[in-house]
């Protein structure tokens, strides 16, 4: 939303798109979907990070694979 409202303003000649976080690369598409008619160069930044160490992570991946052989 935020994108299209940026882009409304008619003072734009061409756009560039930051994707940073995999929430903002939908809306980052949409607005420029409806504002086809401007040339636009996407950039993406790659997937945020979820948070957790590499160590914490590996526990959990393991707990995970222990439940499944459970089952």
């Amino acid at each position: 939303m935020a994108t299209a409202v940026a882009l409304s303003h008619n003072m734009f000649d061409a756009a560039l798109y930051l994707g940073i976080c995999d929430k903002i690369v939908p809306g980052l598409f949409i607005g420029a979907a409806r504002f086809g008619h401007l040339p636009a160069i996407f950039v993406p930044g790659g997937p945020m990070t979820t948070g957790l160490p590499n160590d914490e992570k590996s526990t959990c991946s393991s707990a995970l694979r222990r439940r499944q052989s459970r089952s």
